[in-house]
């Protein structure tokens, strides 16, 4: 089943914390991606760089020189949930797996284990 929008905006925020942007601020943000299609692969894929870096900013995400790097690594993101490459953190998720979620995640650029487990963090509280 592939990911919902909110399991998406959760690791949209994740990736958001480079560099320690705060967790709860970058969850913060995710109803302005929402808004401006930012969640949406197909809508990303569709757009240059440029208008993925004032999509950002418009949606608050104001990081100056980390916009493009961080531009660069919700395309990725979005590619890989497109694919259904993360389909499966569900199951980690349910069984508790931290490690087998950070592993996932870490084959995607942008994704090391402080990022991952920011995700870890937004997934198990959603989960409740």
């Amino acid at each position: 089943m592939p990911l919902s929008s909110a399991e998406t905006g959760n690791l949209v925020a994740a990736l958001l914390t480079v560099n320690l942007f705060p967790l709860a601020r970058a969850h913060a943000l995710i109803p302005g991606f929402r808004a401006a299609g930012l969640l949406d692969p197909a809508v990303v894929a569709a757009m240059p760089q440029p208008a993925v870096i004032a999509a950002m900013e418009a949606a608050g995400y104001t990081r100056g020189g980390f916009l493009p790097i961080v531009s660069f690594r919700l395309y990725a993101l979005l590619e890989a949930v497109a694919a259904g490459e993360l389909d499966g953190l569900r199951a980690f998720v349910a069984a508790g797996d931290r490690a087998g979620f950070v592993a996932t995640l870490g084959a995607i650029k942008g994704f090391g284990p402080a990022t991952a487990g920011a995700a870890w963090e937004l997934w198990a509280a959603d989960r409740g």
